[in-house]
């Protein structure tokens, strides 16, 4: 029997411990309730000979994809500092709207969503998974706001996804009878992930 577990330094890693950027939407960290991450899977292609059958490995794809990220829907109102919040369903209408969506317009001026566009709108998709400790060299915990990312003692792990655009969003029912605060749920397409563990180890050399 494996005695592993009295090592009282072995740290499994936590569903609650994680934070979700978006390079163009700041708030997503604070609103982020539930977030898939990325998995790889290999294709089969079957040859079979006789009575018998085989494998061969074929293509390789990423699932899930799209990535499934629930978010909390807030309001466009002014908080007691001052600072004006953004709500969340204009926040990620105008996702779309700068990957390239635009209904008829006065002007005549017609656009369509392009894949440059999309992946810029949306800009760098980043799931960090948190450590539990302090880094110890600063005096920061994983919950302060800048979270001092790079520092491998604030994540566990860090997943980034490339070429990351999104693909849909599904505003919560409404319902007389609940009282559970709504949320959105977005879908975020993307090609492949770049994986790193918390002393950076980034195993499938994806640049």
């Amino acid at each position: 029997m494996s005695l592993i577990w009295t090592n009282a330094a072995l740290e499994p890693k936590r569903k609650f411990r994680y934070l979700l950027t978006f390079g163009k939407f700041t708030d997503v960290k604070f609103l982020a309730q539930t977030c898939d991450r990325p998995g790889l899977k290999v294709g089969a292609t079957e040859h079979k000979y006789f009575d018998k059958t085989y494998f061969h490995p074929g293509r390789v794809t990423w699932e899930p994809n799209p990535l499934s990220i629930k978010l909390v829907d807030i309001q466009n109102k002014n908080d007691p500092l001052g600072s004006s919040g953004v709500d969340t369903n204009t926040s990620l209408l105008s996702i779309f709207a700068q990957s390239g969506l635009q209904y008829f317009s006065a002007d005549g001026d017609f656009r369509t969503i392009g894949k440059a566009a999309a992946v810029g709108a949306l800009g760098d998709v980043n799931i960090y998974v948190l450590d539990s400790q302090t880094n110890s060299a600063t005096g920061a915990s994983p919950a302060d706001d800048d979270l001092r990312i790079g520092a491998t003692s604030v994540w566990a792990e860090h997943w980034l996804l490339k070429n990351a655009w999104l693909e849909s969003i599904k505003p919560d029912s409404l319902d007389y009878g609940a009282e559970d605060i709504l949320t959105v749920t977005i879908a975020v397409r993307y090609d492949f992930a770049k994986f790193e563990d918390a002393k950076q180890v980034n195993p499938l050399k994806v640049t």
